[in-house]
């Protein structure tokens, strides 16, 4: 699948449609036309977890947070929403972020993790 230029994530306007051509060309011109997104809801996650089948890849994205209990130090993690997909929307999502790390890193330089 070609990639998609890039929006901010506050910038989904209600009645936004807009075609974008990708970036290369092959045997067949392919046309991406975005939909508006109703109701498109943004959520923060900086936990992940990652669960298949073999039809199936779930990537649940969570919220992490350091916390106290009485026995010491704890991490408590929060599930916040899953997306089911198949292993090859799966492998074109790991493309689509590396590509994208690797540019906010030519930018912005190297995450140490």
């Amino acid at each position: 699948m070609p990639a998609l230029k890039k929006t901010p994530a506050n910038s989904h306007a209600p009645e936004q449609r807009t075609e974008q051509q990708p970036e290369q060309r092959t045997e067949q011109q392919l046309r991406v036309t975005m939909l508006p997104a109703p109701a498109l809801e943004t959520i923060y996650a900086n936990a992940f977890q990652t669960n298949y089948s073999h039809g199936e890849i779930l990537l649940t994205a969570c919220v992490s947070r350091n916390e106290q209990d009485q026995q010491g130090p704890v991490l408590a993690v929060q599930p916040q929403k899953a997306i089911g997909m198949s292993p090859e929307s799966a492998k074109r999502l790991a493309a689509a972020l590396v590509q994208t790390i690797q540019q906010y890193e030519a930018q912005y330089g190297e995450i140490i993790l």
